[in-house]
């Protein structure tokens, strides 16, 4: 019983670690900082668009994070936004989706 259970733990830690957004952040290796001050700051956007078997598609996604950092302390918090829409062009159904998150830690 023990190892039944621990092969469900395993199998569903490693299905967790697909559950982020399509395009994984990379803000945390381009924070800039804020004059001379210990905050850092940075800003994602990405965006594209296509035509496949007449239906338009188009997507956009924006991250922001600002991070403070001192010798012993770091709080790190991240924010983002991303937005679907597909257009069927024979039947004029568009499809449109938003999500929202946002992160922090310590």
């Amino acid at each position: 019983m023990k190892k039944v259970l621990i092969l469900v733990f395993i199998i569903v830690y490693i299905n967790s670690g697909y559950a982020q957004w399509e395009c994984r952040s990379k803000l945390g290796s381009h924070l800039k900082p804020i004059g001379n001050s210990n905050v850092s700051w940075a800003v994602e956007l990405i965006g594209s668009g296509g035509y496949l078997t007449n239906s338009s598609i188009a997507n956009s996604m924006g991250i922001a994070g600002i991070d403070y950092a001192t010798g012993k302390y770091t709080l790190y918090f991240e924010s983002g936004a991303k937005y679907w829409n597909k257009n069927d062009l024979d039947s004029d159904l568009t499809t449109i989706a938003f999500c929202f998150y946002a992160e922090w830690m310590w």
